[in-house]
């Protein structure tokens, strides 16, 4: 039986170890053995094949489910299961919503902080949202059976598993990728070394199979053009809700998605720091509800592009500087007590100097975005034991099908 689910997207269940020998009619010295399984639910009962054992748990791959869950649906991608891509095609859509809310809390409650997030923000499109596809295809381990696999790794190995189509990417990418595909299988003699494809959807649809190209895509009405193989948040239907989110966190404006944050508190900050900005997605978002805004990103290529893309839009109250984030705050003069912070740092999370400066700076507000709780949570609680004040915590579904977390805490 299946008793929980891990951030992972890994179910744990529990079995019972006989210490004795077999046959003996009283069972003494029995303990639990965990088992470790991709693709159930909690409460299912499941036949599994245990692969690797270790000392208190083992690993098992998902055979087949004997008691189904009744929040288990049939997966939209005949791949799934075999594509490394996806891990919560099995369960019902409003189930993940829910589960990623649920690990939010676990992922704080094991780093030392209590709190009840608010309710996951659902991503407006549960499949066909990325508009950037990165299959790999291998030189120099072509396929046993001959075969040239253009792909994803194996949910179970390190081979290339041929997706020749893929339900989470836009329908624009799934037309363009047999082409591209075909392109590059003619080509396979030539390669000497393992490669990516690219595949990227600006705003008008067009698909960009070079990475090197500028791609154009446009949030609430604010157009953006970056490098196409660069960072770019790929799923384009819920950067709205979340941009405004941020928005009213940063300024405590009135926001669609939730109430002010803080009540009928009025919007202190004037100024807003955007750290991490890369091409100044945030920024200009911000830009048209503040006084000022500066935004910092050490890729000098980036920062290029956000100045630009200011420019390109007509916004003028913001400044960009290609700097290390951890010396933004010797050179940005705002006003502490009317400026708020945003920051959305790599996985990684932020470093200990940047944190220790935020510390010293005391912004009015801290709105953290991160693509890993876990980092954000160890990085919270920094902050927490350095006289901030968690206020809100909040899920947003920016990856609908996968384990990925996207988060947002807001600090005064």
């Amino acid at each position: 039986m299946i008793e929980r689910l891990t951030s992972d997207g890994v179910g744990i269940g529990r079995v019972e170890v006989n210490a004795q020998p077999d046959g003996a009619e009283e069972v003494r010295g029995a303990r639990s053995h965990f088992v470790h399984v991709p693709f159930v639910d909690i409460g299912e009962k499941i036949k599994a094949r245990v692969w690797r054992n270790h000392d208190g748990y083992s690993q098992a791959d998902f055979i087949e489910v004997l008691k189904p869950s009744a929040r288990r649906v049939t997966p939209r991608c005949p791949l799934f299961g075999l594509c490394s891509g996806c891990q919560y095609q099995y369960l019902s859509y409003s189930y993940q919503v829910a589960l990623k809310q649920k690990h939010l809390k676990e992922i704080y409650a094991a780093a030392g902080l209590e709190i009840e997030p608010l309710p996951t923000v659902a991503s407006p499109l549960e499949y066909a949202y990325r508009t950037k596809l990165t299959p790999h295809y291998s030189a120099i381990r072509p396929s046993a059976d001959g075969r040239f696999p253009i792909g994803f790794l194996s949910a179970s190995s390190r081979e290339l598993v041929d997706v020749p189509h893929c339900p989470i990417a836009t329908d624009a990418i799934n037309a363009a990728l047999p082409e591209i595909r075909g392109a590059t299988c003619a080509k396979k003699e030539t390669f000497k070394k393992d490669g990516t494809l690219h595949l990227r959807e600006d705003f008008s649809h067009n698909v960009l199979a070079d990475p090197r190209m500028i791609c154009v895509q446009e949030i609430e009405g604010i157009r953006y053009e970056f490098i196409a193989g660069e960072f770019f948040q790929v799923n384009q239907s819920i950067l709205p809700i979340l941009s405004e989110k941020v928005v009213a966190a940063a300024l405590n404006v009135q926001a669609a998605v939730t109430p002010a944050i803080f009540g009928d508190e009025p919007p202190l900050p004037v100024f807003v720091i955007d750290a991490y900005c890369g091409v100044g997605f945030f920024t200009l978002q911000i830009a048209k509800h503040c006084k000022a805004v500066a935004g910092v990103e050490i890729n000098t290529a980036a920062i290029e592009f956000a100045k630009k893309n200011a420019a390109m839009n007509g916004i003028s109250n913001v400044t960009f500087l290609a700097a290390d984030a951890e010396t933004i705050f010797k050179k940005i003069g705002f006003p502490a007590a009317e400026t708020a912070v945003v920051m959305d740092p790599s996985r990684a999370g932020a470093s200990k100097d940047f944190l220790r400066q935020l510390i010293t700076l005391k912004p009015q507000r801290v709105i953290y975005v991160a693509c890993d709780p876990s980092t954000q949570a160890r990085d919270v609680k920094i902050l927490v034991e350095n006289g901030f004040e968690l206020k809100t915590l909040q899920a947003f579904d920016l990856f609908p099908q996968t384990k990925h977390i996207e988060a947002l805490a807001v600090l005064v």
